[in-house]
């Protein structure tokens, strides 16, 4: 078997994971907040009036046309401005669909986030970023250091970012696992990303080409 495919197996496996704790917790927030209201309002939304303009409201015309071709109203699948002008409680539906932490839909009023390895709110956030790292690499042994230093650097500018970097991608898998299930903010994300950056930049600069992912191999379960 290829790396590449080897890769790509490994994706969809985490993906599937994903979706399904994702599913899950979904299903959970649906009980507990009483969304199914929200939902039995949505139903009787009328897309007939709404404007869609996709490549303006971010959304991918082929999910669009999927969605259309089963005859499911959009506006039970997409959130659209106009809608939550006219019905804001309906944010939540959306919020919940879309499996966001309440955190990152609310922006912080502080930006001090002290993020520390010993502090059991963070360790999670940490250490999943970092098995993601050692999973990938693990998969892929020609990288290196610089490789996953390039990555951090990338995502601790914009923790969101999505390209074809095979560490990046794992990363952001393991971060919207995660984000789906905590209520971690943007900005705390972005700490946490520096600092496992910083840590890969020591270990590096002491240990070499692969001494950041030495590190990571001996003490990351």
């Amino acid at each position: 078997m290829s790396d590449k495919k080897k890769t790509d197996e490994t994706f969809r496996e985490a993906l599937t994971k994903s979706y399904i704790a994702r599913a899950k917790l979904f299903y959970t927030s649906i009980k507990e907040k009483n969304i199914a209201y929200l939902a039995s309002r949505i139903k009787n939304l009328e897309p007939k009036d709404i404007a869609w303009n996709l490549s303006e409201l971010g959304i991918n015309e082929k999910a669009f046309n999927l969605i259309k071709k089963t005859s499911i109203n959009p506006l039970h699948v997409f959130c659209h401005p106009e809608v939550l002008l006219a019905k804001p409680d309906f944010a939540e539906y959306y919020r919940n669909l879309a499996a966001v932490s309440k955190k990152l839909f609310t922006p912080k009023k502080s930006e001090t986030v002290d993020i520390r390895w010993e502090d059991p709110q963070y360790m999670t956030l940490l250490y999943s970023i970092e098995s993601a790292v050692k999973r990938i690499c693990e998969d892929n042994p020609e990288l290196t250091d610089s490789s996953v230093i390039l990555a951090l650097e990338s995502l601790a500018l914009k923790p969101e970012n999505v390209n074809n970097d095979v560490i990046v991608k794992a990363i952001n898998l393991e971060l919207r696992l995660q984000l789906s299930m905590s209520d971690y903010s943007r900005n705390e994300v972005k700490r946490a990303i520096r600092k496992i950056l910083n840590s890969a930049r020591k270990h590096n600069k002491a240990g070499g080409i692969r001494g950041y992912l030495d590190f990571i191999f001996e003490h990351v379960p």
